[in-house]
């Protein structure tokens, strides 16, 4: 997700804002008001993008570590004090309950900002598209005819 969000702001800071300067923006014909609409829907739409990829960037980021149950130097210790094999047992299987709560809160926290950047990727397509609309229609109607 965070490529195809690094290509749309690609896209739509160079190709997008090429077309807005020449033929909106240099273009005598079109209203002052069209002018500034266009230029803050295409900036809005860029931080928005910055902000979606940004969200994404720290939902894949390890905050927080993963608990695995049995850890590895609790098993070389007991090997080393030669317990009982039923009692290590008893000791790993109280121990997974721990982790698999600690690991499914992290994983909800993820999911969580995940859910907020494709939220954010939304609206952040939805102002392109009004800015491909409204260009178009600025395009057509006031610089053309």
């Amino acid at each position: 997700m965070i490529v195809v969000i690094g290509v749309m702001v690609t896209l739509q800071s160079t190709f997008f804002i090429h077309l807005l300067v020449e033929k909106i923006l240099v273009n005598v014909h079109v209203d002052l008001s069209w002018k500034i609409f266009l230029s803050v829907v295409m900036v809005l739409s860029l931080i928005l993008y910055v902000i979606t990829m940004y969200i994404f960037i720290k939902a894949y980021a390890f905050d927080d570590e993963f608990s695995f149950v049995p850890k590895s130097s609790f098993l070389i210790n007991k090997a080393k004090s030669s317990e009982n094999e039923f009692d290590i047992k008893k000791v790993i299987l109280a121990n997974f309950n721990k982790a698999i709560e600690s690991n499914e809160k992290i994983i909800e926290k993820k999911a969580g900002k995940g859910k907020l950047g494709f939220t954010f990727f939304k609206i952040s397509c939805g102002c392109t598209i009004l800015f491909l609309i409204l260009f178009l229609y600025v395009l057509f109607f006031q610089v053309i005819f």
